[in-house]
């Protein structure tokens, strides 16, 4: 039993981390290609305008794709999904309408064009995959979309940066759409009748969950605010192509703890590393990126090939360390406080990592330029993974 337990988080682990390792590759083979054809300073822009929608994403997300997950074995299963997709696609709307307003003239289109991230994700239903267990299905619908949007993009791109943004943002439109067909629910979905109680009852569940997500994710997505308010558009392309590493690393291990939320209780570190297969993960997990570093200058060259790679490899190089401590903080929110529902202890906690990040962030960004930031980002980091650590340690105590 032991066994095809085991057996099964490692498949599962693998198969839904397929789509996670091209997250990684394909930006890796792109980012030059879009630097050389239209310049560190338009890539720049995407990436400023990516952290702004990646704020509304959460906003718009509002934690329902973890509210639904608690909800399948309470309701129709439906109707949560029907609710889901209609809170997400309304809020949507309602951002949009609001913060285009904000956004100079001149950069209307491409804004437009990425925002298409926030409607793609309204409609993904991984969530409803991922709880019928058909991680297979739903990897293959990302793999296939992401390998023809690749292909479509290199044979179209002529050094337009608005067909950069249109790959970014109709992939995940396709995405979100292909998921909802391949579900098996889309006729059974279309037909549920509206509840506004129940529309209510989900909106403020994962209104909750939003202000978590918010404090939790907020310092790591607000660094090209505060490169443009200090250094410019040439500045957050750097960061950007970086910032796809790290976060790509970031990424992975967030369905392995996914996973083994479906499985026992753990009571600490210790016994969470006795998993097998977490310390066959942990020990690949890192010489991925022991690899990486080694080979941090060629890494350098090749994803900013009109940059002074030098000037940018501390930042590099740093940065690598970020995915390490994201992994532990990830093991802790997962599988102790999640696992044992203390969700609401984690609300003080972030708030307070929050606030702190307000003036380390940007005064680092301000003195030391990129790397600054980078050192700022990981000290956050490493401060939030203390705090919910000596948080959870007096809880069992």
């Amino acid at each position: 039993m032991k066994l095809s337990i085991s057996k099964n988080i490692n498949y599962r682990f693998i198969v839904i981390n397929i789509p996670n390792i091209l997250n990684i590759l394909i930006p890796i083979l792109l980012i030059p290609i879009v630097i050389t054809s239209t310049g560190i300073e338009e890539f720049g822009r995407v990436i400023f305008y990516q952290g702004i929608i990646g704020i509304l994403l959460l906003i718009s997300e509002n934690g329902l794709n973890t509210i639904s997950l608690s909800e399948f074995d309470k309701r129709n299963t439906n109707q949560i999904v029907f609710h889901t997709i209609v809170i997400k696609i309304l809020i949507a709307i309602l951002l949009l309408s609001l913060i285009i307003f904000f956004v100079p003239s001149k950069d209307n289109s491409l804004f437009l064009i990425l925002y298409f991230l926030v409607l793609g994700q309204a409609f993904n239903v991984s969530y409803l995959y991922i709880f019928n267990k058909n991680e297979t299905i739903y990897s293959l619908i990302l793999i296939i979309v992401k390998l023809i949007s690749v292909s479509l993009f290199l044979i179209f791109f002529k050094d337009n940066i608005l067909i950069y943004a249109m790959f970014i943002g109709f992939t995940e439109i396709l995405v979100g759409l292909f998921s909802l067909l391949f579900s098996g629910c889309l006729n059974k979905i279309i037909t549920i009748k509206f509840n506004f109680d129940f529309f209510k009852l989900l909106f403020l569940r994962g209104f909750n969950y939003t202000k978590i997500n918010l404090l939790s994710s907020g310092y790591s997505i607000t660094p090209p605010i505060y490169l443009k308010i200090f250094l410019g558009f040439e500045i957050i392309g750097i960061y950007g192509a970086v910032e796809k590493v790290y976060k790509g690393f970031c990424n992975l291990s967030a369905p392995f703890n996914l996973i083994l939320l479906g499985e026992r209780k753990f009571k600490s570190l210790f016994d969470f590393f006795q998993q097998k297969q977490v310390k066959i993960f942990f020990l690949l997990f890192v010489f991925s990126l022991i690899i990486v570093g080694l080979f941090a200058e060629y890494f350098m060259i090749y994803l900013l090939p009109e940059v002074n790679y030098e000037t940018y490899q501390f930042s590099f190089l740093f940065s690598l360390l970020i995915p390490v401590i994201v992994f532990f903080s990830r093991i802790f929110v997962v599988n102790f406080y999640i696992k044992n529902s203390l969700e609401k202890m984690l609300l003080p906690i972030y708030l307070r990592v929050f606030l702190i990040s307000i003036p380390i962030i940007p005064s680092l960004t301000y003195f030391f330029g990129l790397t600054g930031c980078i050192i700022g980002i990981l000290i956050i980091e490493i401060f939030c993974l203390f705090k919910l650590q000596l948080k959870f340690i007096k809880i069992i105590l």
